[in-house]
This record gives structure tokens, sequence and C-alpha cells, in this order.
């Protein structure tokens, strides 16, 4: 099977039939990849190849560099990333501790309620004060154990985000698919009641799934964000 044959029945070819050629899909995570590269390492343009050995086949498709996309979609969404998931859980990590590494998309809150006076510090001739009190009380904020924001599920957004899909199969087998949610169809963006339009990589035409079957499915871990 050729690469031009290959596009027209595997489906998670990062391959596409344009005008007779062959390029690579722009919702592809190798493109992201491309892309992220080129503008980290500032380079003008990157080959990026596919080759077959049986039968041999090769395609070399020049990528060049898009400074927008990368200023408006994934930079914006790596410092997002690093702020928010990455460096807290460096300087505070929570592995294997509850509620457990902080996962790309989702946050936590922590509320301080109220304060628990310290235990006394006896002075010593090497503190310096001016009161005449021989002790002195340091009051301090414990903080208390994380729970999850639950409430946040309700008003997740999903137009614009790449997503990564579980779906039961016609044969009772769970299969993952990624995709992109295109639009909102009814209702508005994070509503209750809303329905998406989704296009699975690979499908040709897109599906439509309601915004309570996906919350449902985010809440099983049976959809993740992989955007950011």
């Amino acid at each position: 099977m050729t690469l031009l044959q290959a596009t027209s029945s595997i489906k998670t070819l990062c391959l596409e039939k344009n005008n007779n050629e062959l390029t690579l899909k722009k919702i592809h995570n190798y493109f992201y990849q491309c892309q992220g590269l080129m503008n980290i390492c500032k380079l003008p343009w990157i080959d990026f190849i596919v080759r077959t050995t049986n039968p041999y086949d090769i395609n070399i498709e020049r990528i060049y560099r898009d400074s927008v996309m990368w200023e408006q979609n994934l930079l914006p969404k790596l410092k997002a990333f690093f702020l928010n998931a990455m460096l807290p859980e460096l300087t505070h990590p929570r592995h294997k501790k509850y509620p457990g590494i902080r996962e790309p998309g989702i946050w936590y809150n922590v509320s301080i309620k109220g304060s628990t006076p310290g235990p006394s510090k006896k002075k010593t001739l090497h503190d310096h004060d001016d009161t005449d009190d021989e002790s002195t009380k340091t009051d301090f904020n414990p903080l208390p154990p994380l729970k999850r924001n639950r409430r946040k599920c309700s008003t997740i957004k999903f137009v614009g985000r790449r997503i990564a899909h579980e779906w039961i199969l016609e044969d009772g087998c769970k299969k993952w698919f990624k995709g992109l949610v295109l639009s909102v169809l009814k209702k508005s963006d994070g509503d209750v009641n809303a329905v998406y339009e989704i296009k699975y990589d690979g499908e040709d035409d897109a599906n439509e799934v309601e915004h309570k079957e996906l919350l449902e499915d985010y809440r099983n871990s049976s959809l993740k964000f992989i955007d950011i």
C-alpha cells in the first residue's frame, strides 16, 4: 500500500490528500510539534518526512514556521500549563497525595478558614523588643485539606478544544479517538443543554454530541483535553 492509498484507508494517518499531493494534517499532533520546534529553535522551515519500506514510498514536505499560530495558540497554552500545573507541582508536589497532581485544565481552590494561635515563644537575651512581655504569641493560618472544586465542571467550555474521547464500539470494545470541538449547535458553550459539533481525526463527517454526555465522560475520565 502506498502512502497515497493509505490516506483513503487509514483514518489515523498523519497525511492527507490535497490536489494530488500529500500534506501533513494541520490538526495533527505532528504539525503542532513541528511548529513548536521551529518557533523554539527559531528555524524558518523544517522537512517532514514519512517513509514506508514495503513497498518503499517516501513523502517529503517542507513546512514553514507559523509565528501567528505560535503566538496566539500554542504559546499561551504552554504558559498556562507551566504556570498553573507544572510550576505549582514542582514547588508543592501533590504526587501520591490528595487530590492528586494538577492536571491541565483542572485547577483546585484552597480556602482558609479562620486562624489558630501558635505556640508561645519564650524570649532570650538575644531577642530585642520594646515590649515588657516575657513571651509573645505567633498566629498562623493552617492550610486545610485540599478539596476538589466540582462546581467548575458544570461550566466547562469545549468549543475550540482538542480532546481525546473514549468510545464504545459496536463489538463492545473501547477505543480512544482524538478530535476537535468545532462549534456549538444549540444553546451556548458551557450550557447544560448545549449540543456540540465535533470532528474526530480521520472521520469525514462531524458528530453531534450533547454537553451532558461530554461532561459525564469528562468526570469519568473518558474525555481529556489534549491541547494544553
